[in-house]
């Protein structure tokens, strides 16, 4: 089973990678992640594109968590 995280990503106006909803109940909900956060790092990686998100998320194992920086109103959040 690949890694999920259970997010619909989207572009903002300055091509930066947000989240423009959470799926109920998935990982992304569990810690926290909410729409219009900002997608920074996933896994020490910086994320350029919705893309290398992708990429980064596919390279990740589901049997650990896999940490995340985001920023959400101006705030800088790592995440589990």
């Amino acid at each position: 089973r690949p890694p999920y995280l259970g997010i619909i990503p989207s572009l903002d106006a300055n091509n930066q990678v947000i989240v423009k909803s959470v799926v109920p109940d998935s990982p992304a909900a569990k810690i926290g992640l909410a729409t219009g956060d900002r997608l920074i790092e996933l896994a020490g990686t910086p994320i350029t594109s919705i893309r290398e998100l992708t990429d980064i998320l596919q390279n990740q194992s589901v049997e650990k968590p896999t940490p995340i920086v985001c920023q959400r109103d101006g705030t800088t959040t790592g995440l589990p």
